[in-house]
């Protein structure tokens, strides 16, 4: 039950939210959908046993009716007085009002398995409040495993259909791609393409913690999806055993994230990035530092690239195997890329070409802005 005001957006004592968004007007937050199923279901159950006979049919009196009715007379703007949201209530509160005398004899509920009724009803609100593409399983399992998502007042229902219907591509599988790839696709990113053409290494596992000790000796991405599946079972994930080309990338893929450990690779996913219009994040860990940047903004020629930031590769370049590093470090590096990917696939606001340091022995970070290179031979072909 969710009762008084709840993030700006109104609530009403049933536990419904109002979203107040042009695209979809008036509508439920799916997460409550949930509450309002189980609500619904009571009510049924508390139905006197002569109400449950009859003919298994949509009765004129009927209250289920009469509250769609009400509810949705017109998407947007409900017929009867009051505000919108005062309508919407007032036509949910009929529906699960539970009174016999409206629910009518002819309406056989108990005839209907659960299933059917979602094919009827919830599915057709949902597609009803403006989604495209109807969920066939969002009704219950994918509510219950987003439900702190879409609790969110910047993601709600609208926001995990974004990351549902989005895809990405992840270059490494490591301590790096391979975290990002466990937290993207445990929060419902709906399509990963992930390559690397390495084994798992007992070296790895103290940074590398979606591997374990069973998967020495396994390739990397093979070890991953195996990982990936036990969290998220509804991930669509595309494994390559190879080195990231730009012939295999997936060209649809809405952001191209960084989990390399040389300048080579990624030289070539930037230029790749900037020609495709596709955003580039590229993060890197060493010792106590770890670092991440958004970079070719496709709606911005003027936005840098990884080529202002890195013209070249440096002389004394060193990696993992060379200064080593800390798990955490890793592990707090590749949050921070997740978190701004997941920002950047819910069209929330990035910055691009701003450089995130931090200092795990010193324990700061600090953000330093990058500006575009009028010399950098990627950028100056824009």
């Amino acid at each position: 039950q969710h009762v008084g005001a709840h993030h700006g957006n109104l609530i009403n004592d049933d536990g419904f939210e109002l979203l107040d968004q042009p695209h979809i007007a008036q509508a439920l937050h799916i997460p409550l959908i949930e509450q309002a199923w189980r609500k619904f279901e009571k009510r049924v159950d508390g139905l006197p046993a002569n109400i449950h006979g009859g003919n298994a049919c949509w009765g004129q009196n009927n209250g289920f009716v009469i509250g769609l009715r009400q509810v949705f007379a017109q998407k947007g703007g409900f017929t009867g007085s009051g505000t919108p949201g005062q309508k919407h209530v007032a036509g949910w509160r009929t529906l699960l009002s539970g009174d016999p005398g409206i629910w009518g004899t002819v309406f056989n509920l108990r005839a209907f398995h659960r299933r059917h009724l979602e094919a009827l009803i919830m599915r057709p609100l949902i597609r009803g409040l403006g989604y495209k593409r109807v969920w066939t399983r969002m009704l219950a399992e994918q509510i219950e495993r987003y439900k702190r998502h879409l609790l969110v007042k910047e993601i709600g229902g609208s926001g995990q259909k974004k990351l549902l219907d989005s895809r990405i591509t992840i270059v490494g599988a490591g301590a790096l791609g391979g975290q990002m790839a466990l937290m993207l696709a445990a929060s419902g990113v709906g399509t990963l393409q992930v390559f690397d053409d390495d084994l798992v290494e007992v070296s790895n596992l103290h940074r590398q913690t979606h591997f374990s000790s069973h998967d020495i000796g396994v390739k990397k991405v093979e070890a991953l999806k195996a990982r990936i599946q036990a969290v998220n079972p509804d991930i669509e994930l595309n494994i390559f055993d190879q080195r990231w080309s730009p012939e295999m990338s997936d060209p649809n893929a809405r952001l191209l994230l960084d989990g390399t450990d040389n300048f080579e690779t990624r030289f070539a996913m930037n230029a790749w990035s900037r020609a495709k219009t596709i955003p580039f994040l590229t993060g890197a860990v060493g010792g106590w530092q770890g670092q991440a940047m958004l970079v070719n903004a496709p709606s911005d020629t003027k936005s840098p690239c990884y080529k202002c930031l890195v013209p070249e590769k440096p002389t004394r370049a060193g990696d993992c195997n060379d200064i080593g590093t800390l798990g955490m470090i890793t592990a707090l590096t590749a949050s921070h890329m997740s978190l701004i990917a997941m920002k950047y696939l819910l069209d929330l606001p990035v910055r691009y070409g701003e450089l995130w340091l931090m200092d795990g022995l010193g324990g700061q970070t600090r953000t330093v802005r990058l500006p575009q290179d009028p010399g950098c031979p990627v950028c100056k072909h824009d």
